[in-house]
């Protein structure tokens, strides 16, 4: 093992090196601390490995991401946003395999991560699972470097998850910071009926698997395939198994989301979750969350099917990129869910 002096400023320190390298192979990483809380980096893996068939590959957006990458320049932000089991973080995954540089994992908040990340003198990804636990909607250490407002030539795609958008205001309505925010919702027909095919060994079982499947408010890859291998081992009805299974089909709070824009109704969202889950005229002033997006504020309530938020968007002042806040007031309708899913509408039971 060899000595080498490290420089900072005038102090010079001899530190022992076993290997040196220019730069971070491709590879995927875990942020650390050593007993003195100094950061480092252990490669856990060259890449995302799936011992599993993918459904529903989200082909088109990795693309567009690649795409935009290459195109641009500067820090770059993708926020993948659902429930457990909606498939994005295996989305997250695919993409860090596909953009061929080195990931970072961060498990933790650190005080040193801004500055460690700041260091770096190569092009990498930021990949930061289930970000709302980590980076609570009041912290917004990760802000500056985000904006590269702490300048260097080399770029970081900062690629984070979220089970609910309940993050720090200044992160959203920004594509600057954010350039992507997708929601992944319920599974599509084509792949549901996909899984249970592949999955399922009681192909006389069928139609009351699909039908319990059909009744659930939120369906997940999960939650599918946690009933359809209920059926396998114990070869019964679904209905039988219903009442003590930990999956349930109230729909009582989900909505179908409408809002006014332009002069014309538009839908915006169905089967969705609201925040607050019921309003009245105490709700005024409240923030209001769809699927865990924050939307804006409630600024008048109508009735439990109408109310008015007041919400907040970025817009392009000058021709140098400059951009400045702009708040507009939006009616909202609120209209409760069916039984039957959404992705059944097109299936005859």
């Amino acid at each position: 093992m060899n000595n080498v002096w490290t420089k900072s400023a005038n102090n010079y320190a001899i530190k022992e090196v076993s290997q040196q390298v220019p730069l971070l192979p491709v590879g995927i990483y875990k942020y650390q601390l050593d007993q003195y809380e100094q950061p480092f980096l252990t490669q856990i893996t060259e890449k995302f490995h799936f011992p599993y068939k993918i459904y529903g590959v989200e082909r088109s957006f990795i693309d567009r991401v690649k795409r935009s990458w290459a195109e641009t320049t500067g820090n770059f932000g993708v926020l993948l946003n659902g429930v457990k089991g909606t498939g994005k973080t295996v989305t997250a995954e695919m993409i860090c395999n596909e953009m061929n540089l080195p990931v970072i994992i961060i498990p933790f908040h650190h005080k040193s991560i801004v500055s460690f990340l700041n260091e770096i003198q190569q092009d990498v990804i930021v990949f930061i699972d289930e970000f709302e636990k980590i980076y609570d909607g009041y912290n917004n250490s990760l802000l500056p470097i985000m904006d590269g407002a702490l300048k260097t030539k080399h770029r970081l795609m900062f690629l984070l998850t979220t089970n609910e958008l309940r993050i720090e205001r200044n992160l959203l309505q920004r594509p600057s910071r954010i350039r992507y925010v997708k929601t992944f919702e319920d599974m599509t027909l084509q792949v549901i009926m996909e899984v249970v095919n592949d999955t399922l060994l009681h192909p006389e079982l069928r139609e009351c698997t699909i039908k319990m499947i059909s009744e659930l408010p939120i369906i997940t890859m999960d939650l599918v395939k946690s009933i359809v291998q209920e059926v396998n081992i114990h070869h019964e009805d679904p209905e039988l198994f219903k009442p003590i299974f930990n999956v349930h089909a109230d729909r009582d709070e989900l909505f179908n989301i409408s809002c006014m824009r332009n002069g014309e109704k538009r839908q915006i969202a169905t089967y969705a979750k609201i925040d607050p889950t019921y309003l009245n005229t105490h709700s005024v002033n409240d923030d209001f969350y769809i699927n865990g997006r924050y939307i804006g504020t409630i600024t008048s309530y109508i009735s439990e099917t109408q109310i008015v938020v007041k919400e907040t968007f970025e817009v392009s002042v000058d021709d140098d990129g400059s951009v400045e806040d702009t708040q507009v007031d939006t009616l909202y309708y609120l209209e409760k869910a069916t039984k039957t899913h959404k992705s059944f509408n097109s299936y005859a039971f």
